[in-house]
């Protein structure tokens, strides 16, 4: 048994590594590049949403779903937002919740130049429900019976620990009338949490670094490009991928802005991720995507990654009108 919870253990770094980061629409997964994309947007408030089915040709399918709620200066020049992230996967429901609170502040350093830097709070739960496994003392000659007593009485409910998160990171910005370029950093669990369902003081979750790049530019009244880049890093484990995405601008008038959208990502050693999506009145986004796999877990998910799918909104004050009236005769 005790082979068992090694199993649990070591697995599953690698499990939250491809379930927490591996949103393929990472340039438009902005609190997941760093604590200080909070409040990195045009308006007052955002809301966004990512939902996340990987796998499914296989029994263990990944499920993640990502919430976010932000307010652009909301006191004193910060931004503050508040982001949820919950996933499970397998029968035994092996999964976590991490809820983060994040602020940040953007600075002009020179003219087109600002830099933003960020952090966070967090507090997260992981959780495991033994009642989806059977043991070998349930196996009674060459009979299964699932009611019968096994020799660790706690792995007959569910178990879960908490912990405490700590983050921070900064972006630099570069902006011109037509186009655009960003880098940045974000470092997850500075603290170095504990992960263990036995209550062992010498297992933690490494740290993890993500390295990024964007890149907006027009290239004609109509047709806008976006090129990004990412790299990320958490104990011996790391990945790289990109994306390039093309907007054709539909209509263009004040209140009925149309845009759509198309192009393709890729994760090293992974898959390709075809993707389309749509904005209207710069103020709504809807994008899809899914993982064609060619990694060495192809011949378990048949070339199946998963769809995700993205929501966003943008809600912007309406401008203040005048209160005194010019008299037309005059």
């Amino acid at each position: 048994m005790k082979q068992f919870y090694l199993f649990i253990f070591f697995a599953w770094p690698i499990w939250s590594y491809g379930q927490d980061l591996h949103f393929s629409q990472f340039d438009r997964n902005f609190w997941a590049n760093s604590p200080a994309e909070t409040g990195a947007f045009d308006g007052r408030y955002r809301f966004s949403m990512q939902l996340r089915e990987q796998w499914s040709a296989v029994p263990v399918a990944y499920q993640t779903l990502a919430l976010g709620m932000e307010q652009k200066e909301a006191f004193a020049g910060f931004h503050w937002g508040l982001y949820l992230q919950a996933d499970r996967a397998g029968d035994l429901g092996l999964g976590q919740s991490v809820l983060r609170l994040s602020v940040a502040r953007t600075q002009t350093l020179a003219a087109n130049w600002s830099l933003s830097i960020g952090g966070y709070l967090g507090a997260g739960q992981r959780f495991v429900n033994y009642k989806g496994a059977s043991f070998d003392e349930q196996f009674q000659g060459d009979q299964f019976d699932p009611s019968w007593a096994i020799q660790e009485p706690a792995l007959g409910g569910a178990q879960s620990f908490l912990f405490g998160d700590l983050g921070a990171g900064l972006a630099l910005m570069y902006q011109q009338k037509d186009w655009q370029i960003k880098l940045g950093v974000g470092l997850y669990h500075l603290n170095r949490p504990k992960q263990s369902f036995l209550g062992e003081d010498d297992r933690f979750l490494p740290i993890r670094a993500t390295y990024y790049g964007q890149g907006h530019y027009a290239l004609g009244p109509k047709w806008k490009g976006q090129t990004a880049g990412q790299l990320q890093r958490q104990g011996p484990y790391w990945e790289w991928g990109m994306s390039q995405l093309f907007f054709y601008s539909i209509d263009q008038r004040p209140g009925r802005a149309l845009s759509l959208y198309g192009g393709l990502s890729w994760r090293w050693k992974d898959s390709w991720q075809p993707r389309l999506g749509i904005q209207y009145q710069n103020n709504w986004e809807l994008g899809v995507s899914y993982d064609v796999n060619y990694s060495d877990f192809q011949p378990a998910s048949l070339g199946q990654g998963g769809f995700e799918l993205l929501f966003v909104y943008i809600w912007r004050p309406l401008p203040k009108f005048p209160s005194k009236k010019n008299c037309p005769i005059l």
